[in-house]
């Protein structure tokens, strides 16, 4: 009796011992203090991943097929600042998606200056230069690390479909 009870006293001690040694999944921790200086400090476009739901017909019904993937020939900037009493961002974005094998692959492109906005309680940027709108929710913020994403209707002529499409960017100072 002795035995069984000193392993479920090792046992025990073992499990409430244990501590995740990293909460937050090998991020840096998130920072604190206002947000809007870290934004305007400037930041590059390290990678891309992208998750959408292409309609697809097999036969005479369509279905959602989810695609999930790293985008390749990935580059951006994003470099905020004020000019005239505006905030301003210039920003450009580049990556290269392939949704469908055999199929041509999707390329996004957009290099603009436009207004920005920052919600602090929905924890959202929201870029404005007409007639385009972008909105980038903010997953995490740190001092060297940036998760956003943002969700777009794509019409894509040439596959003849229009999906949504869930971008999550990661960007580095």
């Amino acid at each position: 009796m002795r035995r069984v009870s000193g392993f479920w006293f090792l046992a025990l001690a073992l499990v409430l011992g244990c501590k995740d040694p990293d909460p937050n999944g090998g991020l840096p921790p998130e920072a604190t203090g206002p947000f809007l200086p870290r934004l305007t400090s400037g930041w590059t476009l390290d990678s891309v991943t992208y998750t959408a739901d292409l309609p697809m017909t097999i036969g005479d019904t369509t279905v959602p097929v989810r695609v999930h993937n790293k985008a390749r020939d990935v580059s951006g900037r994003f470099d905020f600042f004020t000019r005239n009493d505006s905030d301003l961002v210039d920003y450009s974005l580049q990556f290269t998606a392939d949704l469908v094998p055999g199929v041509a692959p999707y390329t996004y492109t957009k290099q603009r200056v436009g207004m920005y906005w920052f919600k602090p309680v929905e924890r959202e940027i929201w870029f404005y230069d007409y007639p385009d709108t972008l909105v980038f929710k903010v997953d995490w913020d740190a001092e060297t690390l940036q998760l956003w994403h943002s969700e777009l209707q794509v019409i894509e002529p040439g596959l003849g479909v229009t999906f949504p499409l869930r971008l999550d960017f990661r960007l580095v100072p």
